[in-house]
């Protein structure tokens, strides 16, 4: 799983490392932490003050959930990334 940054999800960083995993056979999935929450807050300064840890680790297990469910992903082999 990979955890977006502050910028949030970026073509350079979360895709392109993703891309890089699945060429490899290794799952990749993007956690858009701030995307479901848009509404609440847009640009840096205002994510970092209106989405909390909690909210973003919520995200992180809904994804860890929908990999469950994923017969080609083993659960005891799953890794968590995140950027800054």
């Amino acid at each position: 799983m990979l955890r977006n940054g502050a910028a949030g999800v970026l073509g350079s960083r979360e895709l392109t490392y993703g891309a890089q995993f699945s060429e490899m056979g290794v799952a990749a999935l993007v956690i858009d932490a701030f995307g479901a929450l848009r509404d609440r807050a847009t640009g840096c300064i205002n994510r970092f003050l209106e989405i909390t840890e909690t909210m973003a680790l919520a995200a992180a297990y809904a994804g860890l959930r929908h990999l469950d469910f994923l017969p080609e992903v083993d659960g005891d082999r799953v890794a968590l990334m995140g950027f800054s």
